[in-house]
């Protein structure tokens, strides 16, 4: 067998070795709900930040950050798919009331007990993942935490205003 013929028959092999674990992981998300999240809030993140990075701050697609984008996935990935899916089973295991009670108790522990923790987390794996110290996370969450949770909670707010009125 020719170097070519040999080249393209590894080639193939490996593409359809590559398919296949692509199909067993789409499978197995399928069955475990927690990992079926967790590509989920990945997915969501990523594109959110393309959104944020082409949408609102105007970049050109030349000047576009993967790395931030990375990032952004491996949070949804990693932390906030397996995080929400644990605390909303949570909610629902202890929040036994139905419809629009329901709704509003879970909204007002969502936002008063996991948010605020969950922006933490979120501020300081961003500082973590760009190699800065444990002094620059204390001091990315000192300075962003209070004005970044405030835009949480008022974007929250209008939401919750737009359902009840």
């Amino acid at each position: 067998m020719s170097y070519l013929k040999m080249s393209i028959f590894v080639s193939s092999e490996l593409a359809r070795a590559a398919v296949s674990a692509v199909k067993e992981s789409v499978i197995t998300a399928s069955k475990v709900p927690v990992i079926k999240e967790a590509f989920r809030s990945g997915l969501l993140m990523s594109a959110g930040d393309v959104v944020c990075q082409l949408g609102i701050e105007k970049r050109e697609v030349a000047d576009f950050d993967v790395a931030r984008n990375l990032r952004m996935t491996g949070f949804g990935f990693f932390l906030a798919g397996p995080a929400f899916f644990k605390w909303y089973k949570f909610l629902d295991g202890k929040i036994k009331a139905q419809g629009f009670k329901a709704a509003l108790k879970k909204t007002f522990f969502d936002q008063t007990v996991f948010a605020p923790s969950m922006l933490v987390g979120f501020l300081a794996y961003n500082e973590i993942m760009l190699g800065h110290s444990m002094e620059a996370v204390k001091k990315r969450i000192e300075n962003s935490y209070w004005e970044t949770q405030m835009i949480n909670w008022s974007v929250s707010l209008n939401f919750a205003r737009f359902y009840l009125f």
